[in-house]
């Protein structure tokens, strides 16, 4: 890692979209060969999948760039700190999300009958609110192949012939 091998820092800001690289893949290095570097990931990406990998991948904070200069060095100062600092607005969706997904989770296994596994629901949502089969498997870490084959799967299940029905089913079904 450039610089990182002279002055290792306590807290080390990183983006996800850089130039030549993705951030989300230099987190694994960076833990490998500076395990005691803080991270925290300060970008414009405000959806949670992007905030569920950034966490799995053990960042120690996320941080949207439009955060005010005080509520930056607040979450800087948590993470030096050992807490974890995420960005309110993504916390308050995380937990909304969490909730929402429990019921729709009970919601759809006594009524879909779809049958989908948790990969394929959120491949089902990331397709629902949009997403590119590109932009799905760099959020999931996943081959555009995979996204797919996860797409075929759950028109399968689901019986929807078209991407139109798809959605539908996912809004009908609570996957919004």
């Amino acid at each position: 890692m450039i610089g990182l091998e002279k002055n290792e820092p306590d807290v080390l800001l990183l983006d996800i979209s850089m130039p030549n690289v993705n951030g989300l893949k230099v987190i694994p290095l960076i833990r490998k060969q500076f395990p005691k570097v803080k991270i925290i990931l300060l970008t414009k990406h405000d959806e949670t999948p992007f905030l569920n990998k950034a966490l799995a991948l053990g960042v120690n904070g996320y941080v949207l760039k439009t955060t005010g200069e005080e509520e930056l060095f607040k979450a800087i100062r948590r993470v030096q700190n050992g807490e974890i600092a995420v960005d309110p607005f993504l916390a308050g969706e995380l937990l909304r999300l969490n909730m929402a997904g429990q019921l729709a989770k009970k919601k759809n296994t006594e009524s879909s009958g779809a049958n989908l596994s948790e990969r394929e629901v959120e491949v089902l949502k990331l397709v629902a609110r949009g997403y590119t089969d590109k932009e799905i498997s760099e959020m999931l870490n996943i081959s555009v192949k995979t996204v797919e084959k996860h797409k075929l799967k759950i028109k399968d299940k689901t019986g929807s012939k078209r991407l139109a029905s798809l959605i539908k089913f996912a809004m009908e079904n609570g996957y919004m």
